[in-house]
């Protein structure tokens, strides 16, 4: 036995190095894999499922303990120390894909690998929350499951602009309102173009009808789908917002309790998916769509985790480096390469004169 938690602690050890975790937590990765390897052995007796039921319960507490204590994400030491218990060969394959940037690969040898492991079944139904203003990757998310993906909800996360929020809970859309500037500004949207492509599944591909609402959109800046149509869309979507005190809160209740670094707009995800459990009552495993870098993002990330002071007289870069000083989180290598490269874009105009800016660009007049 004592054999066996070596093997698996000089093997996660090694993952932990393919994994590219922190290098200061090789030594803790490594022992949550012994451990938890260990008590699978000792609990093998009992049956396959205990065994490796008391062992993730056991790599999840220690996990969380050396999180807290380390100052990382406790993914860091889940995703290596749970390499002893799933198919070695499986495993092996999904890093290399990984490392390999082959994401097709990676995507095919996980899910085989998670379910050989027993960590998920084929076929299960999930829920998907998407941060959005525009529709794009949610758009996507209704494709999939339009093509066979087993998808219960996709969930519409919105920011203090929540026309998508307004338009899916009373199926009029309306522009007419006021415009925020927020903390998650690639969802600061009034206009979703992409919301059409829906609307014309919606609509049973009725082209003349999606013109209409266009025109309606255009005219008067708002149309209504109909109560027949809001729920059909209901029993696909469903949709709620965050503002940025919710999102500043968010972030810093999960950096607290799982020394998780989110960006903005992830935060956005996670407070409206806490809000739709709470409402619902729907505790269906769910995706959170998570879609940048904290470090993208790092004035306010900074602000949410630690107060407005400390920001302060700081810059994006200062305001990176304590990020990264508080979290244990590096700053990504080509966020740090952003400081010694030139700036090669010095040109600046008023909006008025856009139009000529351009035309200047290419050399017209």
């Amino acid at each position: 036995m004592m054999g066996q938690v070596l093997s698996a602690f000089l093997g996660v050890f090694s993952f932990a190095i393919l994994f590219h975790a922190p290098r200061r937590s090789y030594l803790a990765c490594a022992v949550c894999g012994a451990v938890a390897w260990g008590c699978y052995l000792l609990a093998a007796p009992m049956g396959l499922f205990l065994a490796t039921t008391l062992a993730a319960i056991v790599l999840t507490l220690l996990s969380r303990m050396l999180s807290i204590a380390l100052k990382m994400p406790s993914t860091v030491f889940i995703v290596t120390g749970i390499f002893p218990l799933v198919p070695g060969a499986g495993i092996y394959h999904t890093a290399y894909a990984l490392v390999s940037r082959n994401m097709e690969a990676f995507t095919l040898r996980g899910m085989q690998t998670l379910a050989l492991a027993g960590a998920i079944a084929l076929g299960d139904e999930v829920n998907f929350v998407v941060p959005t203003g525009n529709f794009g990757n949610i758009l996507a998310g209704y494709y999939a499951r339009s093509m066979g993906l087993p998808v219960k909800k996709l969930i519409c996360a919105s920011n203090r602009n929540n026309v998508l929020t307004d338009f899916f809970l009373g199926g009029v859309y309306d522009t007419r309102r006021q415009f925020f500037k927020t903390t998650s500004p690639s969802m600061d949207i009034l206009i979703s173009s992409n919301l059409e492509r829906l609307l014309f599944e919606c609509a049973d591909r009725d082209g003349a009808l999606i013109a209409r609402w266009m025109q309606q959109l255009r005219t008067s800046q708002s149309y209504a789908v109909g109560q027949q149509r809001q729920e059909w869309l209901l029993s696909v979507f469903a949709a709620g917002y965050a503002d940025d005190r919710d999102c500043a809160e968010e972030i810093a209740r999960v950096f607290e309790q799982h020394h998780y670094l989110m960006d903005t707009h992830t935060a956005v995800a996670s407070r409206v998916l806490r809000q739709y459990r709470e409402t619902s009552g729907d505790l269906t495993p769910t995706v959170i769509v998570s879609t940048a870098s904290p470090y993208k993002f790092a004035a306010d990330v900074l602000t949410a985790v630690a107060g407005k002071n400390a920001v302060a007289g700081l810059d994006a870069f200062a305001c990176s480096d304590e990020l990264e000083a508080r979290s244990g989180m590096p700053v990504p290598q080509q966020v740090k390469a952003l400081r010694s490269l030139p700036i090669r874009h010095t040109a600046h105009c008023e909006k008025g004169g856009m139009a000529q800016a351009v035309l200047d660009a290419f050399g017209g007049k």
